[in-house]
């Protein structure tokens, strides 16, 4: 039995039980072997996995690509006065209707004008000094300013500004910043009724 078994031994014999061995072998040693998640996306040939393969319920929307997926229904439409609700890729929902209109304000100032102080001097160098101007009667300071009468800038430095005596006066503190004597400089305001 052995001489008939050595007879029938040819390379091509033991070349093909060898790689049919190895084969069954190799496959279900590696089976037994890889350790658990150790094959990944690089190890999977492309179009290896069929719709068969992949568990139901198992992908998210963000597995496909933009435009593999249908578009959702179209949004409610909106209640008055309310942004409608949106869909999915639905649009906006009618506007509502406009307000009532609002009270209306109070009334605005007329008669509007420019009221010029006399000039005031200062005058030792440092020294200091009040101007101030008065609206008409029935008028009530806006706002005020001042300005310097002789050119020489900057030759009053003005510190502080006010509107007193009830809102009908504008005044301000000036200072001789200059080295000469008699500085002048005045104020004006804006009076309306």
């Amino acid at each position: 039995m052995l001489r008939q078994l050595r007879l029938r031994l040819t390379y091509a014999n033991v070349v093909s039980s060898s790689a049919l061995f190895l084969a069954l072998g190799g496959v279900s040693y590696a089976a037994a072997t890889l350790p658990k998640n150790s094959v990944g996306s690089k190890q999977i040939k492309k179009n290896a996995i069929g719709a068969a393969k992949v568990k139901d319920g198992s992908l998210m929307a963000r597995d496909f690509k933009n435009g593999q997926l249908p578009a959702g229904a179209r949004g409610l439409q909106g209640l008055p006065g309310t942004q409608g609700l949106r869909g999915a890729s639905g649009a906006p929902g009618a506007s509502g209707a406009p307000g009532a209109a609002g009270d209306p304000g109070p009334s605005g100032t007329s008669g509007a004008h420019v009221v010029g102080g006399t000039p005031v001097t200062i005058a030792a160098v440092n020294g200091y000094n009040t101007a101030t101007v008065t609206c008409p009667p029935g008028e009530l300071v806006l706002s005020g300013s001042f300005s310097q009468q002789d050119g020489i800038s900057p030759s009053v430095t003005v510190f502080r500004t006010a509107i007193i005596n009830g809102g009908t006066s504008f005044s301000a503190d000036g200072k001789n910043v200059s080295a000469s004597t008699n500085r002048e400089f005045s104020v004006y305001a804006v009076c309306a009724a």
